[in-house]
């Protein structure tokens, strides 16, 4: 529930203040690309345009132009027998 909460426009997506994002980046290593993903409670944009993720205790901020917003539940496998 997002109701009243404030909203920040990022990357183009209005995300409420306290929900659950992820950030992912691509980098190469090693000759292929690799990917890192952090997620967090969305916290809002610092001074510097950082955005910024709150995971426990611990604020953090990510650079925006290394950054991509994205969902931070995985989609769920389709025809996976359990």
């Amino acid at each position: 529930m997002s109701a009243g909460r404030k909203r920040v426009r990022v990357q183009g997506l209005e995300i409420p203040a306290g929900e659950i994002i992820g950030l992912i980046r691509w980098f190469p290593l090693a000759g292929e690309w690799q990917h890192q993903l952090v997620t967090g409670a969305f916290h809002g944009l610092d001074t510097d345009g950082r955005i910024e993720l709150i995971n426990g205790d611990e604020l953090r901020s990510y650079e925006a132009d290394t950054w991509a917003v994205c969902s931070a539940v995985p989609e769920p496998l389709h025809g996976v027998a359990s």
